[in-house]
C-alpha cells in the first residue's frame, strides 16, 4: 500500500493549505479587529472582500488537490493503524469545514448562518493542531527509524 507523496505534490498542496489557512486568519482579524472610517461611518476594510475571495479561490484549489490526496493517502491511511487517529480527526475537521461552506453563503437565516459561521472559523483556526500532529509523529517516525545500507 504506498501512501508516499510526490514531492511536487507536497510543495503544492502545502502552500495551498499556508494559503487557506493564513487568508482564513486574515479574513478572520479584519472582520472582527479592522474597521475603516467612511462617509457613511464605520464600515469593513475594502481589502476584507477581497481577503475572503482569495480564501474562497485557495479552498478549490484545496478541494482538487484534496480528491487527489483522498485516492493516493487517505484511503490506503485507512486501511492501515499509523497515525489514524490525527488522520481520522484531520478528515473530519477538512469534511466539516467544507459542508459549512454552503451555509455561509445560502442560508437565509442569520442565526443559522451564525452557527456555521463559528464552527467554520473555530475550527479552521483549530484544525492546524490536528495537522501538526499528524505530520510531527511521521517526522519522529523517520528520525527514530534505524539506518539501513542498501
Amino acid at each position: 500500500m504506498k501512501m508516499q507523496l510526490t514531492r511536487n505534490f507536497k510543495i503544492i498542496f502545502f502552500s495551498a493549505c499556508i494559503g487557506l489557512y493564513i487568508s482564513g486568519v486574515a479574513y478572520y482579524y479584519f472582520e472582527h479587529f479592522v474597521r475603516v472610517t467612511t462617509e457613511f461611518g464605520n464600515d469593513q476594510s475594502p481589502y476584507q472582500a477581497l481577503i475572503l475571495h482569495l480564501h474562497g479561490m485557495i479552498g478549490l484549489l484545496f478541494l482538487s488537490l484534496f480528491g487527489y490526496l483522498w485516492a493516493t493517502h487517505i484511503r490506503p491511511g485507512l486501511r492501515g493503524r499509523v497515525r489514524k487517529k490525527s488522520g481520522l480527526t484531520m478528515l473530519f475537521s477538512v469534511l466539516i469545514l467544507c459542508l459549512t461552506v454552503p451555509g455561509l453563503y445560502y442560508l437565509g437565516d442569520e442565526k443559522l448562518r451564525a452557527v456555521f459561521s463559528n464552527v467554520h472559523t473555530y475550527l479552521g483556526l483549530a484544525v492546524i493542531v490536528p495537522f501538526l500532529v499528524h505530520y510531527i509523529k511521521r517526522a519522529r517516525k523517520i528520525a527514530s527509524a534505524p539506518l539501513t545500507e542498501n
